[in-house]
């Protein structure tokens, strides 16, 4: 296996080049691991935090191992770490074609997804397939660091830019909390349309809906033999649905999937995040003479009968 060098250089606090505080160096090495697999899980599965043990070769692209540090100046350290290539540890997944158009190359690492990933937050792509809330939240989290005295954490390496490469500061771990904040809530979801694509190896698959338009979705639902089940068939899935933060959708966590029936055709369309604030200000609108109550009160003619009104209200039915 060939693994490839990267490089994160920590700038800051003044003085302290190669020779980090232990509190800070340690965080910033828990922290950025998580960070890597958050980004390659988003690479793979659309989500950085999928239930249940991943598989193993999911594991083993996310296995970055730690070589030494070194100092630039008076005040950057770097971190030196290698990270094998997805083609030479996850070959059972590429033999199985690519799934999605953003499926990583095989020439990747964890760190060039990390990158392209900075690169989508500072940048404020709100359709991104780079990122969900969890991996933003874990990207603010990073402002603890800036807090203890460091300006900037680049990330170096392979098929990373030598000029303007991405950077974890202050301000775009602002922009991560940002877009967090307007990214809508998951929200309870039903869906019909075509079992088309199954991907065995981590239960992601695909559901092409009537207008032609298609569904991303991971299965979270325990037993996967059902996928097998039922692929090319017309079903049904219940799960919750990601959004980004444009509003999109992202994919489905289905947790139920069954063959559709005649009456399902109702679900074939793409989830809509539920919206989540109310105009108060509309509510608040003052009444006039012709609005709001005041436009029915007085207007029943009050001389039907029970039994009238009655047969009045099955005929509109």
């Amino acid at each position: 296996m060939v693994a490839e060098n990267h490089i994160l250089a920590l700038k800051g606090p003044p003085g302290s080049g190669g020779r980090l505080p232990t509190a800070i160096a340690g965080s910033v090495l828990a922290r950025i691991e998580k960070l890597i697999a958050g980004s390659v899980r988003m690479g793979f599965r659309h989500s950085s935090q999928p239930p249940g043990r991943p598989p193993e070769w999911l594991r083993k692209t996310c296995d970055v191992r730690f070589c030494g540090v070194e100092s630039e100046g008076d005040e950057t350290t770097l971190l030196t770490f290698e990270a094998p290539r997805f083609g030479d540890v996850a070959d059972e997944v590429y033999r199985q074609g690519q799934l999605f158009e953003s499926h990583p190359s095989q020439d990747d690492t964890g760190f060039d997804l990390l990158g392209d990933m900075l690169d989508h937050v500072a940048n404020r792509v709100v359709d991104s397939e780079r990122f969900d809330s969890q991996l933003l939240e874990r990207l603010r989290r990073f402002s603890r660091s800036m807090k203890r005295g460091i300006e900037s954490i680049t990330v170096r390496g392979h098929r990373l830019r030598d000029r303007n490469p991405p950077k974890i500061t202050r301000q775009i771990t602002e922009i991560a909390t940002s877009l967090r904040e307007t990214t809508p809530a998951e929200s309870r979801v039903r869906v019909a349309g075509k079992l088309d694509m199954i991907r065995a190896s981590d239960n992601v698959f695909e559901l092409i809906l009537d207008p032609g338009q298609r569904v991303r979705g991971v299965w979270v639902g325990g037993e996967s033999s059902v996928l097998g089940d039922l692929w090319e068939r017309q079903v049904v899935i219940d799960g919750s649905a990601v959004f980004r933060p444009s509003g999109s959708l992202l994919r489905v966590d289905a947790e139920g999937m069954r063959e559709a029936s005649d009456g399902d055709h109702f679900f074939s369309k793409l989830p809509t995040p539920t919206p989540q604030h109310v105009d108060l200000a509309g509510l608040r609108a003052p009444q006039t003479a012709s609005t709001g109550a005041n436009a029915i009160y007085g207007q029943w003619p009050g001389d039907e009968s029970e039994e009238e009104i009655l047969t009045a209200l099955k005929e509109l039915d």
